[in-house]
């Protein structure tokens, strides 16, 4: 190895301020379920609400929809949690969806048995449904009636491409979630892929704002989907997150203005096991919270959703309106949030995900009032004061990841050559040759190359070499540098 003088190269990231603590104390009735995850998982507090709200909001929306300052918006919530692969996102996942996942299995089973029989035999009968909030072909006494092909109960997913979505809605479940606890693969795969990101991207924006999906096929005609709800939650890791968050088209597009994100501090190190009598109680306590979390998530489900007359597969929901006290606390609000998006103020640089702000507190605190009592016809106050709560937690997390964490495409793209000369170059010299041979496959361009080896050695990872020729895998180079490893 060679004796480098030189001076420790600085880091191409900065790292983030603080994670933002999660307000549980406020959190009034998810303060039980988020503690009994987090008791059970040793998971951050922020991935077991992320987990919570998902859920809940898998499960009301269908149900109703939340008055805000400016009309009504459905209570769809889409959520980012970003944690590393040790985080215990799959055990957060896992216990927050498990009784969604649960109620869908029987009813997907004899889904099946129905589909079977109706390609098998096309006859003219309408096929009973399972029942439940979940919408079927239940037939009444109208035994003539001419048989359609069974709807798929299927309401949960854990990846979905843009084509297979809006056919899921227009033939599936009118009310779906997209939880994954390997979120990346949606975000670095096919529907993500540039040539799908925006029409995926515009889909997703047209379900959180409640609108019509529209879609052309050729030879199938136009597609008008009306009356459908979806809720997102992906988990996905801090180099894919910076990623996602520094695309600009997506940026431009309002994706991100609508998601909220939380990024947790690790807590490597510190979960240690201690099975006590405490300690024992303590997740019996919990396993009994979860317990009594999925009575009200299946209560939600099996509640029917209004549809239309003239067709089962489009939601009609209510509206929650918004008591008196609850309307003041959201304006006073809004007018804060609003007085920090000027020039210079706390929010200016996030001002889309703040100019939503107030409606993400009616769509939280209508889910919550839903959570509480499934026949709910106003948000009350209690509702507002979590949302309100819960939304100024990610207006802070929004300014420390989306504000003070961005950076250019460049240094992502230097920051993953300098992964790769670290973890895959076993070397201690480079040049553009070498790395347009054997390096990421994505950055194999020698402009773009050159472009890097700039940034690297500007932030002192590389260092011109002062040898005339260099020996790098046999062959000879002038343009050689070498790889500064700290």
């Amino acid at each position: 190895m060679f004796n480098d003088k030189s001076p420790e190269p600085t880091p191409l990231m900065r790292p983030l301020p603080q994670a933002t603590e999660v307000p549980l104390a406020d959190l009034g009735p998810l303060i039980a379920v988020i503690t009994a995850i987090t008791t059970l998982t040793q998971a951050p507090t922020a991935l077991a609400l992320q987990g919570v709200l998902n859920a809940i909001s898998i499960a009301a929306q269908s149900h109703a929809d939340a008055e805000t300052l400016f009309g009504k918006a459905p209570l769809c919530l889409f959520a980012f949690s970003v944690a590393e692969s040790s985080a215990r996102k799959s055990s957060v996942d896992g216990l927050a969806m498990q009784a969604i996942r649960l109620f869908e299995k029987p009813l997907l089973a004899k889904y099946a048995k129905k589909l079977a029989l109706f390609e098998e035999r096309q006859i003219s009968k309408g096929w009973g449904g399972a029942g439940g909030g979940v919408i079927d072909n239940e037939s009444t006494a109208l035994d003539n009636v001419p048989c359609t092909q069974p709807i798929s109960p299927k309401i949960s997913f854990d990846d979905m491409t843009y084509e297979g979505l809006v056919r899921h809605l227009e033939f599936g479940q009118p009310s779906i979630g997209l939880s994954s606890d390997e979120g990346g693969k949606i975000v670095g795969g096919y529907s993500m892929s540039a040539q799908n990101q925006l029409a995926f991207a515009a889909a997703l924006s047209n379900l959180w704002d409640g609108k019509d999906i529209n879609k052309v096929r050729a030879g199938a005609g136009a597609t008008n989907l009306v009356g459908r709800r979806m809720s997102l939650h992906l988990s996905i890791q801090p180099l894919v997150a910076q990623r996602l968050f520094t695309n600009d088209e997506l940026r431009d597009q309002g994706i991100l203005s609508r998601v909220l994100v939380a990024m947790p501090e690790s807590l490597k190190g510190t979960r240690f096991l201690c099975e006590d009598e405490a300690a024992l109680r303590e997740k019996q306590i919990a396993k009994e919270a979860m317990g009594a979390f999925d009575e009200r998530i299946v209560g939600l489900l099996e509640k029917r959703p209004a549809v239309a007359k003239d067709n089962r597969l489009e939601l009609t929901p209510r509206t929650l309106r918004l008591e008196a006290t609850a309307r003041v606390r959201l304006v006073d609000f809004y007018n804060l949030v609003e007085t920090q998006q000027s020039e210079g103020s706390l929010y200016a640089n996030i001002s889309g995900f703040a100019g939503k702000a107030a409606e993400q507190v009616a769509r939280i605190a209508g889910n919550i009032a839903l959570f509480e009592d499934p026949e709910a016809q106003l948000i009350g106050p209690e509702q507002m004061a979590i949302g309100i709560t819960l939304m100024e937690f990610y207006l802070a997390e929004a300014v420390r990841i989306f504000d003070t964490g961005h950076v250019s495409q460049n240094l992502l793209d230097a920051e993953d050559l300098r992964i790769w000369l670290r973890n895959q170059y076993a070397g201690d010299f480079i040049d553009v040759s070498e790395i347009s041979k054997r390096g990421p496959r994505r950055l194999r361009s020698s402009e773009k190359i050159k472009v890097l080896m700039r940034i690297l050695e500007e932030y002192g990872h590389l260092k011109k070499s002062d040898v005339a020729l260099v020996s790098i895998n046999g062959r000879n180079s002038r343009k050689a540098y070498r790889i500064i490893r700290s």
